[in-house]
């Protein structure tokens, strides 16, 4: 299981420190992706990589629901106006309907599921102050709690329940 972790920083030296710690990280654990980082007004922050759009929208999960969905409209079409050439056209037009049906249900449930923020990354995005910026980081479940650790560390703030001024993080997992 991916987590996807959001923090908030308050400047561009903290955020090109965590870069090169989590890059470290990645050599000796199981994360999986360097971070990606936007401002408040959703523009990128200068120098520093840009969120990728696929993990801040449920484009590959409405894609998924969508495919299942055509496959099932492009079976049903063939079972309405059928076949009538013999077993092998049948399975061959069976097999064609669903998967253009499929193919064109995922393509319309990508484009429309890039059009969603995750909750997560807006409720984040809402809560920054002009000079922020957010941080998302994937990683696996299991290493959730030391790239968490790290950032706080790096942000010079305590590891407690209290709230963190520099760096406040929130969980998704997908």
């Amino acid at each position: 299981m991916k987590a996807l972790l959001y923090f908030q920083l308050d400047d561009i030296a903290t955020a090109r420190t965590l870069i090169t710690r989590i890059g470290e990280l990645d050599e000796t654990s199981t994360h999986h992706a360097e971070p990606w980082f936007v401002s408040a007004d959703g523009q990128p922050v200068d120098g520093l990589p840009r969120i990728h759009a696929t993990h801040t929208t449920y484009s590959d999960e409405i894609a998924l629901a969508a495919a299942c969905a055509g496959a099932s409209v492009g079976t049903l079409a063939v079972f309405h106006y059928g076949v009538f050439h013999g077993t092998g056209s049948m399975l061959l037009a069976y097999a064609g309907g669903l998967t253009l049906g499929a193919m064109l249900g995922w393509w319309i449930g990508a484009l429309a599921g890039a059009k969603i923020e995750r909750a997560g990354l807006r409720r984040q995005r809402r809560q920054l102050m002009p000079g922020q910026m957010a941080m998302v980081v994937l990683c696996a479940a299991e290493s959730r709690e030391t790239v968490r650790a790290l950032v706080c560390e790096q942000s010079g703030v305590a590891e407690t329940d209290a709230p963190m001024p520099h760096a406040r993080w929130t969980l998704w997992s997908a």
